[in-house]
């Protein structure tokens, strides 16, 4: 039983890495990008409360994969995974998470206004934050990490189930290429 419950503990630790998406590149620093479009998109960013949003949408995300993530582990495997060691997982995801934030915010915010700038005017801008500052928007944003958390575990519940899977073809293809490298001589050196 212990042993069950150790490995499903770093089981729901592994799909979240592989579920996410691989990060998109770093907009390079501001190299032909419209000062007065980064200045808009900064002003933006800043009405809407960019950092607040961002902090908020992590740490809902991950406990609520995590939760589903938990719970489908448990149904396949037909065992109650034990409370504490639940709620110290949970606050070992929520410190991790935390510091995933304060790295993040060292430069998002930066980085989020040179991704506007790319893509809109400085007066287009300007019109986006006229509306994302509508009372009806204003809602929305502060409701929308709850919205989106929620609306992802639809998917999430669907996913989780088939991660077992995933994973087996996935360690198959690698030992399999490893197997065909060794009979090549070309297989990667440790």
């Amino acid at each position: 039983m212990r042993k069950t419950v150790i490995l499903l503990a770093a089981a729901l630790v592994a799909p979240a890495a592989f579920a996410q998406p691989a990060p998109p590149p770093i907009v390079p620093v501001a190299q032909g990008l419209d000062p007065a479009a980064l200045a808009a998109a900064r002003a933006l960013l800043e009405a809407t409360d960019f950092d607040a949003q961002v902090e908020r949408s992590a740490q809902l995300s991950s406990q609520a994969a995590f939760g589903t993530m938990l719970r489908t582990m448990e149904q396949q495997q037909q065992i109650d995974f034990p409370a504490d060691l639940e709620a110290e997982l949970r606050t070992i995801l929520a410190d991790h998470m935390d510091g995933f934030v304060a790295e993040l915010r060292r430069t998002a915010l930066e980085d989020a206004a040179r991704v506007y700038a790319r893509y809109f005017t400085a007066q287009e801008i300007a019109e986006l934050q006229r509306l994302q500052t509508h009372p009806v928007m204003v809602k929305f944003q502060r409701i929308a990490p709850e919205v989106m958390t929620e609306l992802g575990q639809i998917g999430l519940a669907v996913e989780a189930p088939r991660m077992a899977e995933l994973d087996r073809r996935m360690r198959a293809a690698v030992e399999g290429w490893l197997a065909r490298s060794a009979e090549l001589g070309d297989a990667p050196q440790s």
